[in-house]
């Protein structure tokens, strides 16, 4: 059964965070935060380089839940660590033990929790999932999951007047862009394809 709330025994085998910020010393170029999992991870470098001499781009990437305690804190000390220009918001492929409604609080909270720190929030789509032995090939289970999730964050950026950067689209139907025996990763060339789609939405949205 889905978890409706927050529960300890619905935390994945290894959670963990990854939290960096870039130029940490200069104080006076407007900065970009990246709000993701492993996929934002991925796609980081290449949207720090496209904005390079525009924004400072910093990245929070980890692996837990939004509703989870200790994400809550984590993510909220970061929003506050610097003055934002404008925070690109990634985050549904991870907590599949937990149902729509847990997620859709969840993620509104975050939103809400971004937009008090800083005016100018993107909501993004999660990407699409494969099967381990043919990435090509959706997962049903985990694509069912990752679409209904991806429309309630479509529902939530128009709840707040935000921008939905949908980079589900972006890749959706695209052969070879993932690793094989993963099914969720991204190669090379699907990196540079959703840093291009985020690095466009931070400059022009």
């Amino acid at each position: 059964m889905a978890e409706d709330a927050f529960s300890p025994a619905s935390r994945e085998i290894i959670e963990w965070t990854d939290a960096w910020q870039d130029h940490a010393e200069d104080l006076a170029s407007p900065r970009a935060l990246l709000i993701g999992d492993s996929i934002a991870r991925d796609y980081y470098p290449f949207v720090r380089d496209a904005l390079a001499g525009r924004y400072r781009v910093d990245r929070f990437c980890t692996s837990r839940f939004a509703d989870d305690p200790f994400f809550r804190d984590e993510v909220g000390r970061y929003i506050r660590l610097c003055s934002y220009s404008v925070i690109h918001v990634n985050h549904g492929l991870h907590g599949q033990a937990y149902s729509v409604r847990a997620y859709q609080a969840a993620f509104d909270g975050l939103i809400r929790a971004a937009l008090d720190s800083c005016r100018r929030v993107i909501v993004a789509a999660s990407t699409p999932v494969g099967l381990k032995e043919d990435p090509d090939d959706p997962d049903p289970s985990r694509t069912a999951q990752v679409i209904e999730r991806n429309e309630i964050a479509k529902a939530i950026s128009c709840k707040y007047s935000v921008y939905y950067n949908d980079l589900y689209a972006a890749v959706d139907g695209v052969m070879g862009l993932k690793n094989v025996g993963d099914g969720t990763h991204f190669r090379h060339e699907g990196c540079v394809i959703l840093g291009a789609k985020v690095a466009d939405a931070i400059l022009t949205r």
